[in-house]
């Protein structure tokens, strides 16, 4: 009997660890995202509304593996239509997901056991998000000087002008880095993060 029992809990531990996901840390953000792939135990299929808006062709989305993809999955995830972009830790990735693709279908011969839309307080720096602005970034009275990446599938010239129209002054890019460089009221932070 005892040996049993030993037997079934390494069973049990063994099967917890390999549903068990990593938790994923953005900024002062810690979180399990959703494991919504069918093949995850007790997951809903991700359906194309749930991941938001799409720019420019693609969706921005938070993908998570039980196992990291290499080199060669990745190639192919990207010739099929998914763009797996900035690591984030917990085998977790920033992707682009085309408008035209099934993404249950397209990761079901993966270790990927979550697809979600990004969330705008993910985007937030942890200092801003509680309202503490650094001296080295105030910008006068309720303005901050920000640093704003954007998205593989957003053109400089397209964060600018819409940052521009966002009421965002002294815009300039480094399409190198990704990254619009600004002033803008700190209390229009939530607004921006909003964008997809």
């Amino acid at each position: 009997m005892k040996r049993f029992a030993i037997l079934l809990i390494s069973w049990l531990l063994v099967s917890m660890g390999t549903y068990a996901q990593r938790a994923v840390h953005l900024g002062n953000h810690h979180f399990i995202p959703e494991q919504n792939l069918g093949h995850t135990r007790g997951a809903n299929p991700v359906s194309i509304p749930a991941l938001g808006i799409a720019t420019n062709g693609y969706y921005n989305a938070l993908v998570q593996f039980a196992e990291l993809p290499s080199k060669a999955q990745a190639r192919q995830l990207a010739r099929a239509g998914l763009l797996l972009c900035d690591y984030l830790g917990g085998n977790a990735y920033y992707a682009l997901l085309h408008t035209g693709l099934n993404p249950t279908r397209l990761l079901r011969s993966t270790t990927a056991t979550s697809l979600v839309p990004v969330q705008p307080g993910w985007k937030l720096d942890a200092m801003l998000e509680m309202g503490r602005i650094p001296a080295y970034a105030a910008a006068g009275i309720g303005g901050v000087r920000v640093a704003i990446r954007y998205a593989q599938n957003i053109e400089p010239e397209q964060a600018l002008a819409t940052l521009g129209e966002m009421g965002v002054t002294d815009l300039r890019a480094s399409s190198e880095f990704r990254t619009v460089y600004g002033v803008m009221a700190a209390a229009r932070s939530g607004e921006i993060a909003n964008l997809p």
